[in-house]
C-alpha cells in the first residue's frame, strides 16, 4: 500500500527538498559550476609540453623498450614521458611548439591513444592546431572509424600488436619517431608496418593515389 502524506509531512518534505537543492546548488557554486548543466572537463583536455623535457625522457624511455614489444603500459608511459596527466573522461592532448628551419615555429597537437581518431573531437576540445599528429597503439584490433574533418589536418599512425610483433624494437622505434618528431615537425614510420590516416578527406585520397 502507498502511504500518503499528510499535511505536515509534505511540508516538512518540501523543506527537506528545498535544503537538498541549496545543498547541491552550492556545492555547484564551489566548483564552478551550473547544477543544470554537465561539467565540462574535456575543455582542458589540453598541455602544454616542454619540448626538450620531452625528447630527454622519450630518450631514456627508448632505451627501456629495446628488445621488448610489451604493449601493456606502453601509452601510459609514452604519455608521462611526454608530460600528459592522465585526465579522466578525455583524451589527453599534447601542444607543442616545434622551431622550423626557416626560424619560424610550427604549432602541433600530439595525442597518444588506442582507438581512431575522429577529427571533430579537435575543433570540439579547441586543440586544432596548424598540424596534428596521433600515435594509435592497441594489442587487439583498433577500436572506431578515423573520421577525417575539411578543418583538421591530422595524420593519424595506427599499430596493433598483429602488425608489430614480428618486428624488433617496435615500440622502440615508434618512440624514435616522436623523438623526431618533436625535433623536426616531420613524423616517420621507422616500423614500416603503420595503418596511415589523414585528414582532411583530400590528403587521404592523394595518399593512396600515391601508393597505388
Amino acid at each position: 500500500m502507498n502511504h500518503i502524506l499528510n499535511f505536515g509531512e509534505f511540508i516538512a518534505e518540501g523543506k527537506r527538498h528545498h535544503r537538498n537543492k541549496k545543498v547541491i546548488s552550492a556545492n555547484c557554486i564551489r566548483m564552478g559550476l551550473s547544477p543544470n548543466k554537465p561539467s565540462h572537463g574535456n575543455d582542458f583536455a589540453k598541455i602544454q609540453i616542454n619540448r626538450e623535457t620531452a625528447i630527454e625522457n622519450l630518450e631514456e624511455l627508448e632505451k627501456s623498450y629495446q628488445h621488448t614489444n610489451q604493449i601493456r603500459g606502453f601509452l601510459t608511459n609514452l604519455k608521462n614521458a611526454l608530460g600528459l596527466k592522465r585526465m579522466d573522461g578525455a583524451s589527453e592532448y599534447g601542444i607543442v611548439d616545434i622551431p622550423k628551419e626557416d626560424g619560424s615555429i610550427l604549432k602541433v597537437s600530439i595525442s597518444p591513444t588506442n582507438h581512431h581518431a575522429n577529427a571533430q573531437t579537435y575543433i570540439d576540445h579547441n586543440c586544432n592546431c596548424e598540424y596534428n599528429l596521433k600515435i594509435a597503439v592497441r594489442k587487439s584490433k583498433m577500436k572506431g572509424n578515423f573520421k577525417p574533418h575539411d578543418l583538421v589536418v591530422l595524420d593519424e599512425f595506427a599499430y596493433t600488436g598483429a602488425k608489430i610483433k614480428d618486428i624488433d624494437n617496435a615500440l622502440a622505434l615508434i618512440i624514435k619517431g616522436i623523438v623526431d618528431f618533436l625535433k623536426t615537425g616531420v613524423y616517420t614510420d621507422l616500423t614500416g608496418v603503420a595503418v596511415p590516416h589523414h585528414s582532411p578527406k583530400e590528403r587521404e585520397i592523394a595518399s593512396q593515389n600515391i601508393t597505388e
